[in-house]
């Protein structure tokens, strides 16, 4: 019975740490450019809509893209 309690609470503490957000963070006014990469060759992206915060702040953006790809 103590092996389960202590089993269950290393879970539930792995869990828990596992999805905490504070070391997922990425920093900045802006989304980092992102970059496509296939056969070893990097091809720019369009940036889309999108949602960015920090500090207590965020921002929402939505485009309608280009016309021509």
């Amino acid at each position: 019975m103590k092996k389960w309690l202590v089993a269950s609470l290393l879970l539930t503490c792995f869990t828990l740490s596992s999805c905490s957000d504070a070391h997922n963070e990425i920093t900045g006014e802006k989304p980092p450019e992102a970059m496509v990469e296939v056969r070893n060759q990097s091809y720019e992206t369009i940036l889309g809509s999108y949602c960015w915060g920090g500090n207590g702040q965020s921002t929402c953006v939505d485009t309608a893209g280009q016309k021509n790809f």
